[in-house]
């Protein structure tokens, strides 16, 4: 095993090399070695940010270079300044930019020999194409294409990298995305409400709402094909013959069929074992729970290899990312996450249908479907067997036991002693539950081995509850639901927490609970949906469009520090990247919002010597500068 120095040698070479792939995999196979190291931690995340960034880079300088060569000395020079503050340690940046400030300055020399009267008063080409471009951006975002608009509006900052117009543009796009997502959520979620209700024309308004705000929305369309007359009397949650039971409650088997039929698996399990654990002979609910148990594993592994498609192509490696999803299309061909997905790598379904795998990837081949000649022929087999076994073993035993000694006889019995018209009081056997089919457990001996009965198990009856226990119970449910109606999970079903504590068995409680639980995890799921999306904000350096999203979030759950946390992360990250590129006023806007939201707050304050800085003297000096860009960006989420 390499030491940490070789590792951490091997790394800065790989960044000398600028082979940022190769400097992310000797980083993580260190951190196998040294999980807890935080230079070796700090160094793959700064890999990972100079591997995302290099595209761009190359973008600047290349344009740098073509300005340059045009005579566009000034337009060179905005170019490689770009770079600067990125990558000030880009190969030839220093270079170009003297030859660039050189051109300049004797271009600038030579403009003050003419007189004013002859110079040409017209827009230089730079600014005509960024004119050009937030045009075309506005054009576009008239139209309702926010995202096309963003993407030409970042084109900006190939010709002008401290546009504000640009910037301000793409964050009006962004809170506008933002809010449409909002807007489609809202009436995604009354379409569900109003499906589980059993009123179809009401889904059917939100649903063909959505379809106005995103034509391609696939649940919209999915929900809506199945409000037809003939879907949706199927889509019912009627109870089958062969689900209903006298044991478990109606209530529970028509929630756990709603779960099942809206494919949320994780809950259909977790009611189906509820009924079961209440009913254990529903042949039905076995049924439907082997069912929902079965697409549970496929949804975790399609889950996982999005997740592994999505690392690989990070990581550079086309094949391997297009052979997970090509395995993720095959078990959900619709999933709106495999479209997109595919959208933003600029694949298309045939390619993705045609691709092979990677030589040795691996390829699971589906089992043989048994049949039921086999099966009977290996019942038959297995018969033969086991009658063949047990004749030898016999066999042995009864010549063993025929040649051994006969023992003594045994005492007469206990009914022998009394005689036989004296009847011996016995106490009644105790029930118990039938033993499994597949039970390793010994066969019951015969009466007369048998060892002495035990004395029988005494159950303590459950206490009675008290009148004041019985209010205190009622109360208690009554505030539950009355929280529940408000909308207020959390409150309501920490009140059902208390219920439960004085009374276990209230039934009452116990439903109400697992309903407010339901719905818990399903406003968990919407708030992990939105997070995730500004997730992939901060991944592209956009932390102003994740600033924008967590709002929100938080003014819906403002009770909820983990957003709250996300909040001043992604705050502390647009500082410093706003600080990077020497706009000082405005990174201290962005960390000033952290200690309004929190006054309380004592982090995030290490910009502030670096800020007063810049604005003291309008700029920073090259090696606070350097300093800056050794920085790691803020993870959005705490880490473990």
């Amino acid at each position: 095993m390499k030491s940490r120095e070789e590792y951490r040698t091997a790394i800065e070479n790989a960044f000398r090399r600028r082979d940022f792939m190769t400097a992310i995999q000797i980083a993580a196979e260190a951190l196998q070695h040294y999980p807890d190291d935080p230079e070796l931690t700090q160094l793959r995340e700064r890999a990972q940010e100079k591997l995302e960034a290099e595209p761009f880079l190359q973008s600047f300088m290349a344009s740098g270079i073509s300005l340059f060569n045009s005579g566009l000395y000034e337009d060179a020079l905005h170019q490689f300044e770009k770079v600067a503050a990125i990558d000030p340690d880009y190969p030839e940046l220093q270079e170009w930019l003297e030859r660039a400030r050189a051109e300049r300055q004797r271009q600038i020399a030579a403009e003050e020999t003419i007189p004013l009267a002859s110079t040409p008063s017209a827009e230089s080409p730079t600014a005509e194409k960024v004119r050009e471009l937030i045009e075309k951006g506005k054009t576009l975002y008239a139209e309702g294409r926010y995202h096309d608009a963003i993407q030409v509006w970042t084109d900006v900052f190939m010709y002008d990298l401290s546009n504000q117009e640009a910037q301000e543009l793409i964050q009006q796009a962004q809170q506008k995305i933002a809010t449409l997502k909002e807007e489609i959520e809202t009436h995604l979620q009354q379409a569900r409400d109003a499906i589980r209700a059993h009123r179809p024309e009401e889904a059917r308004k939100s649903l063909e709402t959505i379809l106005q705000l995103d034509p391609n929305h696939a649940e919209a369309r999915q929900l809506l094909a199945s409000l037809e007359p003939a879907a949706a009397a199927s889509a019912a949650p009627q109870v089958e013959d062969e689900i209903q039971s006298t044991e478990a409650p109606e209530k529970l088997i028509t929630q756990a069929l709603r779960a099942h039929r809206e494919a949320r698996w994780s809950e259909a399990v977790r009611l189906w074992q509820k009924v079961l654990s209440q009913d254990p002979d529903n042949v039905g609910a076995h049924t439907k729970y082997s069912e929902a148990l079965r697409q549970l594993r496929i949804d975790n592994q399609f889950h996982k290899l999005l997740e592994n498609a999505r690392m690989f192509w990070v990581q550079g490696k086309r094949d391997s990312a297009l052979h997970a999803l090509q395995k993720a299309y095959r078990l959900r061909p619709d999933h709106d996450q495999i479209h997109t997905l595919l959208a933003e790598w600029q694949i298309s379904v045939e390619e993705l249908e045609q691709f092979l795998p990677p030589t040795g990837a691996e390829t699971e081949a589906p089992p043989a479907p048994v049949t039921a000649r086999a099966r009977r022929l290996r019942w038959i087999i297995g018969g033969v067997l086991v009658l063949a076994i047990g004749g030898a073993v016999y066999t042995f035993y009864f010549h063993r036991a025929s040649s051994a000694p006969q023992p003594p006889p045994k005492p007469p019995s206990r009914q022998s002693i009394f005689g036989p018209d004296v009847r011996v009081p016995t106490r009644p056997a105790r029930r118990t539950a039938p033993a499994p089919v597949n039970s390793s457990t010994p066969a019951a001996q015969p009466a007369a081995e048998q060892p002495p009965a035990q004395p029988a198990e005494t159950t303590e009856p459950r206490p009675t509850l008290t009148a004041e226990q019985a209010a205190a119970r009622d109360r208690l449910i009554a505030e539950a639901r009355t929280l529940y109606a408000q909308g207020e999970l959390d409150a309501a079903y920490a009140k059902l927490e208390e219920a439960l504590r004085i009374d276990p068995e209230s039934s009452t409680a116990r439903q109400l609970a697992a309903e407010i639980n339901a719905a818990i995890q399903e406003r968990e799921q919407r708030i992990q949906q939105r997070i995730r999306v500004a997730e992939d904000y901060y991944r592209s350096h956009d932390f102003d469009g994740a600033i924008a999203l967590l709002n929100m979030l938080r003014e819906e759950f403002p009770q909820r520090t983990d957003i709250l946390e996300m909040l001043k992360r992604s705050y502390y990250n647009a500082a410093l990247l706003y600080l990077r590129s020497l706009r000082c006023n405005t990174a201290q806007e962005r960390l000033d919002v952290i200690f309004l939201l929190d006054p309380d707050e004592t982090r995030f304050r290490d910009l502030y010597p670096i800020i007063r800085q810049c604005l003291r003297d309008r700029g920073l000096d090259p090696e606070t500068r350097q300093s800056l860009f050794a920085r790691s960006f803020l993870p959005l989420r705490e880490t473990p």
